[in-house]
C-alpha cells in the first residue's frame, strides 16, 4: 500500500470514528488531528530545510575537492558556516512553529473547557430549572446577556458593558 493510499485510508477511518463520537470527544479528536497535522507540517519543513542545507554542503564539498588546497580550505569553511547558519535557522523556525502550535493547543483547550462548562450549565438548567437561577447571569457571555436584554427591550443595551448588562437584567 502506498503512503498516499495509507493516508487516505487513515483519514477515512478517522472521519468515520469522529462522526460516531459524541460532541466533546469528537471535538477533542478533531483537535488532536489538527495538532498532529500541524506537527507533521512543521517536522516536514524542518526536514526539507535540513535536506536543503545538506545538499548545499555536498555541492560545496565536491567543488572544494576539485580546487587547490587553499580554495578547498576556504570552501570548506564557508560550507561549515552556511550549514551552521542554515541549521540554526531551521531549529529557530521549528521552535517558533512549536510555540505557535502550543499556543493554539492552549487556546483550544480553553475553548473546550468553556464549552464543557457551558454544556454543564445547560445540563443543570435542563435537569433543575431552579438551580439555573442560582448560577445567575455571571456565567453568560456579553452576547448572551445582550440577547436577553433585547428580549426584555432594555433601553441603551447596545452601549452597555457586560457588567452594565448584568445590572440591568437584575433590575
Amino acid at each position: 500500500m502506498s503512503p498516499t493510499q495509507l493516508e487516505e485510508r487513515l483519514t477515512t477511518t478517522l472521519d468515520e470514528v469522529e462522526e460516531r463520537l459524541p460532541t466533546i470527544p469528537a471535538a477533542v479528536l478533531r483537535l488532536e488531528r489538527s495538532i498532529a497535522a500541524r506537527t507533521i507540517d512543521v517536522a516536514g519543513s524542518a526536514v526539507d530545510g535540513i535536506a536543503s542545507t545538506i545538499g548545499k554542503v555536498g555541492h560545496q564539498a565536491r567543488t572544494s575537492v576539485r580546487t587547490v588546497a587553499g580554495t578547498a580550505r576556504h570552501a570548506a569553511d564557508t560550507s561549515y558556516k552556511a550549514a551552521r547558519t542554515g541549521f540554526r535557522t531551521v531549529i529557530g523556525q521549528s521552535g517558533a512553529q512549536l510555540h505557535i502550535v502550543a499556543d493554539t493547543v492552549g487556546t483550544e483547550i480553553e475553548r473546550g473547557h468553556d464549552a464543557v462548562a457551558d454544556g454543564l450549565t445547560d445540563l443543570v438548567e435542563a435537569v433543575d430549572p431552579a438551580e439555573s437561577d442560582a448560577l445567575g447571569y455571571e456565567r453568560w457571555t456579553r452576547a448572551e446577556l445582550y440577547e436577553k436584554a433585547t428580549e426584555l427591550d432594555i433601553a441603551g443595551r447596545s452601549a452597555m458593558t457586560k457588567d452594565e448588562l448584568l445590572a440591568a437584567l437584575r433590575t
